[in-house]
């Protein structure tokens, strides 16, 4: 109801402010408003229908058990409503059933089927796929499977783009819209066309079947072989019950990026390791990556005896020569702020090792010239310090680095970890239970260890992710539809007891406001022990392009990899991405008014910027970290173009004013974070209409944002502001000049 309150609210202010009668009409018409916004609403919270044609119904007596495929779930709570047993297990199949439930349900009666342990499941669901089909694998469905994103759109979206090809058919001949519409009557060209979306979007249904089917199967082989829950005994039958459906012969088929090896494991000094991880805690002698060993059956399960070996706590980034710079930058703030977490890059041996040698010696060497450090000295003043006094491995303690290269783990012929998808990789080989995965261009101010690992809510769920800047991008109801069918139902809950997803994630930004933009994945934490069935569902979806192309990047992966794992024990940071740097005065706002009447009554900020950031949601103030480096704009030549922006008046006086600007350090003395860009209030009071303006300086990459809409008292309309002391200000001031400063403070 919320949702609709805000919907009729926003659409009532857009009439008042751009049509003057209506005020006068207003009570007349908005009963009529009023009944067209909730038909408005519901039809496009019905935006995924086109799948109901496919849905039929089964029922299985039984003696208890789940409602439906789909729980039901109280839209005022993140609990799911648990259902109350019942003398029918109904099964609503509003998407197809997957083969390995399918044939069960056929086969066997309520009294086996609710009398089976978990190891009788396990052999019973894969014997079924493997009578089904023994050379049954997980496929990259370029390969042999049709789909098109865009099908589900619209049929009449379909003819429309058919009818302008068929009129550019034409390109040599003067045609009129008469005479085309006569051809496509003659040549029966609509009927031509219909049944070719109808076979084109039956083909993609059943895609999206097929990729159902096989997240299903993962969701199984992660129940049935990675379950620590499971004893000893229980995993040896299940291993062992038919030599041809084992662990090892089902990692094959559904992980075929996989060649069953370790990756090599190099150390600063060249240490390497080839055939096992390395154990941190022999390394740094510190308690705190201490693992404890849980004593495992043999096996020749790959991914369990990767996840049992798993160790430590530490920094992961995955690079290559290209990130050369970015990542010495990196390197350098992280001595700087004290980390003593090791770190890991990963690469696809396309790190060199004279890149590994200036890193381990960017990482490690005590000859350093901070004079183009000058802030360092601020610092040490503020902390009644003196230069000659100073220990500079505390102040910039070596870092304990390794190498990773996952070309002897990964499948030559695998073509589907490229750039996004090489983090998934560094994730998943790293070598920590406690991994904090990072980008190059990511600047953390502050201890990761301390400010994430460390956390309440990361030592209870085992992961932490961020969000992204809430814009209004949305998503369609066919993209909403897509994923949905990759979720948990109740067959999984009710077979392997995987748990059915809350409103903790229905009612999420994605699926339940549907909204395109949710995390943001500059830097994510995640126990992978506690977590491997979710990393494997990740790497499942960056796989598919049909998953990939409805999001940007990597960035909901993460997330909906949970998700579909029917894993939901991880922490959301409450504030949304905010903006970070210096806020914009006054007396450059509202440049086009003739007069200060407008302008000296604002009562909302602004802080444009290029970077994004993050305010900690643990205590309402530390700035954990930011986005895009540290230069305030990294894109070249864009000062050219950029001088001319009205933002930028009264600022700078010419082009060089505006580049050294540029390739400075971005200042910090503030985040703002804005209420969510859809929130809007139109007004004529010089106020910002909504929180978030993309104003296209730096290459499209300069945000403004805004703390209050329209001057409203409302805390739907505002957001947050933290303003930086003195002391936190040079702090930030030394970060920046190391990171643009790497190459001069480390000398040869």
């Amino acid at each position: 109801m919320n949702n609709i309150r805000v919907k009729i609210l926003n659409i009532d202010r857009q009439l008042s402010y751009r049509f003057r009668l209506y005020p006068v009409v207003k009570h007349r018409v908005l009963p009529i408003v009023l009944l067209v916004s909730l038909i408005s609403i519901l039809a496009y919270s019905l935006n995924d229908s086109y799948e109901f044609d496919y849905s039929s119904l089964q029922k299985i007596d039984a003696s208890s058990v789940a409602d439906s495929i789909y729980g039901a779930f109280d839209s005022n709570s993140k609990e799911q409503i648990q259902p109350q047993p019942k003398k029918t297990f109904d099964i609503i199949t509003k998407y197809p059933i997957a083969p390995g439930f399918k044939q069960l349900l056929n086969d066997t009666t309520k009294e086996e089927l609710f009398k089976m342990n978990r190891v009788e499941k396990c052999q019973k669901y894969f014997q079924q796929i493997y009578t089904q089909d023994p050379d049954w694998k997980l496929e990259e469905l370029e390969d042999h499977y049709e789909y098109n994103n865009w099908i589900f759109d619209t049929k009449d979206r379909y003819i429309e783009d058919r009818t302008r090809e068929y009129r550019e058919s034409f390109a040599n001949e003067e045609i009129s819209n008469e005479q085309l519409h006569d051809k496509i009557i003659e040549f029966k060209k609509i009927e031509e066309w219909t049944e070719s979306w109808e076979n084109e979007r039956q083909r993609s249904v059943d895609t999206e079947s097929y990729m159902t089917n096989q997240v299903t199967n993962i969701r199984a082989f992660s129940q049935c072989y990675l379950d620590g829950t499971l004893s000893k005994e229980q995993q040896i039958k299940i291993d062992n019950f038919n030599n041809n459906i084992t662990c090892e012969t089902n990692e094959l088929k559904l992980f075929k990026y996989l060649t069953r090896k370790y990756p090599t494991y190099v150390r600063w000094n060249r240490e390497t390791l080839v055939h096992s991880l390395p154990i941190i805690e022999n390394y740094l002698k510190d308690p705190g990556h201490h693992t404890v060993e849980i004593e495992q059956p043999p096996s020749k399960c790959f991914i369990k005896d990767l996840t049992n070996s798993l160790n430590g706590k530490g920094i992961v980034v995955s690079a290559a020569d290209v990130h050369l710079e970015e990542l010495s930058s990196l390197i350098l703030v992280l001595r700087a702020i004290g980390n003593k977490l090791p770190i890991q890059i990963v690469h696809k041996g396309d790190l060199s090792e004279q890149s590994q040698v200036k890193l381990g010696k960017i990482s490690r060497s005590m000859n350093l010239d901070l004079t183009s450090v000058p802030s360092l000295v601020k610092i040490i003043q503020k902390n009644h310090q003196v230069i000659h006094e100073l220990d500079m491995n505390t102040i910039f303690p070596k870092q304990e680095i390794w190498f990773v290269d996952v070309t002897p783990a990964m499948n030559p012929n695998d073509t589907r970890f490229v750039t996004y998808g090489n983090k998934l990789l560094a994730l998943f080989f790293s070598s920590f239970e406690d991994t904090v995965l990072i980008d190059t261009d990511t600047v953390p101010f502050v201890d990761i260890n301390q400010y994430v690992l460390q956390t309440e809510e990361y030592k209870t769920k085992g992961a932490v992710f961020f969000k992204d800047r809430e814009l209004y991008d949305h998503i369609t109801g066919p993209e909403r539809t897509y994923f949905d069918k990759l979720l948990p139902n109740n067959l999984d809950n009710a077979f392997f007891d995987i748990p059915l997803l809350t409103n903790l994630t229905l009612n999420n930004r994605f699926f339940g406001e549907m909204k395109k933009h949710y995390q943001e994945s500059g830097m994510v934490a995640i126990n992978k022990k506690k977590h491997v069935r979710s990393l494997l569902s990740i790497n499942t979806l960056q796989m598919w392009n049909s998953a990939t192309s409805r999001v940007h990047g990597d960035k909901e992966l993460f997330w909906l990899g949970f998700s579909i794992a029917g894993d939901e024990s991880y922490y959301m940071n409450k504030y949304g991405c905010g903006a970070v740097g210096e806020l914009n005065p006054n007396s450059n706002r509202l440049l086009g008014d003739v007069d200060d009447s407008r302008r000296s009554q604002l009562t909302s900020h602004m802080l444009c910027t290029t970077h994004p950031a993050h305010l900690s949601g643990f205590d309402d103030h530390t700035l954990l970290w930011m986005n895009s480096g540290f230069i305030t704009c990294k894109r070249q030549n864009e000062a050219e173009k950029d001088i001319s922006h009205e933002l930028y008046k009264n600022i700078f006086e010419n082009v060089d004013d505006l580049k050294k600007k540029y390739e400075s350090p971005q200042k910090i003395s503030a985040i703002l974070v804005p209420p969510p860009q859809e929130r809007v209030i139109n007004n004529e009071l010089g106020e910002p209409s909504s929180g978030w303006d993309v104003m296209f300086g730096c290459g499209g990459y300069l945000y403004c944002a805004y703390d209050q809409i329209a001057r409203s008292e409302d805390p739907f309309y505002q957001g947050t502001l933290v303003e930086y002391n003195e002391t936190e200000k040079i702090t930030f001031d030394y970060l920046g000049e190391v990171w643009v400063n790497y190459h001069k403070i480390v000398t040869h």
